[in-house]
């Protein structure tokens, strides 16, 4: 099947201190600065949706940055799917930030 092209989604509109804040201490506004550098980096077509392989490097890129280990292949394709709330098959910054601190509490 031929993939449908993403529609752009609205970029996360949280400020830093509103998504620190909702994530219960999980994260600083330094961390979710960086957290949104680092997936507009990841997000090559600048769509503001990272696909699974763009979901799967950002992962491992974090892994890499906190020397945790990085999930395995299945868990990475089943916490991307978590993460696609919407099932279009792409998660944007919102929607990884909730799954990242969901991962982390």
């Amino acid at each position: 099947p031929k993939k449908r092209p993403l529609p752009n989604s609205p970029p996360d509109e949280r400020t830093l201190e509103e998504v620190a804040e909702a994530s219960g201490g999980v994260l600083t506004t330094d961390e979710v600065a960086h957290m949104r550098e680092l997936f507009n980096a990841t997000d090559a077509d600048q769509s503001g949706h990272i696909d699974e392989k763009e979901f799967e490097a950002l992962v491992k890129q974090l892994c890499g940055e906190n020397s945790t280990p990085i999930p395995s292949h299945k868990d990475l394709l089943a916490a991307f799917k978590e993460a696609d709330i919407d099932g279009g098959g792409a998660v944007c910054m919102e929607e990884f930030t909730d799954l990242y601190i969901k991962v982390k509490k």
